[in-house]
Parts: C-alpha cells; sequence; structure tokens
C-alpha cells in the first residue's frame, strides 16, 4: 500500500493485490484514466478529504475501486467523465458501477475479464 499527498489537506491510499505489472498496456491505461478520473471528480466535485483507490488483478479478471468520503449526491448523472470512463472499461468487455448517497461520498467499481479474445496493446 502507498499513500499520495494530493495536496496538504487531501489523502489518496493505494493497495494493489496481485501482479499489475502483468497488465497489457491498453488495461494499465483504462486503469490510470478511471483512478484519475475518479480523484479528481472526488476532490472537484465531493470535496474529498480521502479517497481510497483499491486494484486487485488475477489471472482471470480486475476488479478497481476508488471510493471517497466527499459529499456523495442521490442521482449521478453521467456526464462526460463518467460516460468517458464507462466506455474505455466497455471496451474490455467490463463494465463500472457507481454507487453514491448524499453525505455518504462516492463509489466507482470496475471489473474486466483478463481475456476477452480482443488485442488492446
Amino acid at each position: 500500500a502507498g499513500e499520495i499527498n494530493a495536496c496538504s489537506a487531501r489523502r489518496v491510499e493505494v493497495s494493489i493485490e496481485g501482479d499489475a505489472d502483468s497488465l497489457n498496456p491498453g488495461m494499465e491505461e483504462m486503469v490510470y484514466r478511471v483512478v484519475q478520473e475518479g480523484i479528481t471528480n472526488a476532490v472537484r466535485h465531493g470535496d474529498a478529504r480521502r479517497v481510497d483507490v483499491r486494484l486487485s488483478v488475477s489471472a482471470d479478471a480486475l476488479r478497481l475501486d476508488v471510493a471517497d468520503d466527499g459529499s456523495g449526491c442521490g442521482a449521478v448523472g453521467e456526464g462526460f467523465g463518467l460516460s468517458y470512463m464507462r466506455e474505455r472499461v466497455m471496451a474490455y468487455d467490463g463494465f463500472l458501477e457507481v454507487d453514491s448517497a448524499p453525505g455518504k461520498g462516492f463509489k466507482l467499481s470496475v471489473y474486466a475479464p483478463r481475456s476477452t479474445g480482443r488485442s488492446h496493446d
């Protein structure tokens, strides 16, 4: 697990299980972009103080969760950022779930199989 200080009052905790180095370059970029967008949204829209990033990589699939302690929201509107992430994840036959409630933060969850029969390198 590692820690990144996005700025003095904010904290990002990262944990990785499995062999993240075994991901192909396209999947690496997908993970990077989802994490980047999740952190940006947590700070910009949710005024989050803490963001937890958890990546789990197995031989069959990857699971990524980006959760924050920000303000959350009742109805999640799918703007450019979320639709961009969903499109990237769906390119790997995966899915993106969003969970949020007012005062309860915001969570992005991604699941994608490792072998889709496609070449994304």
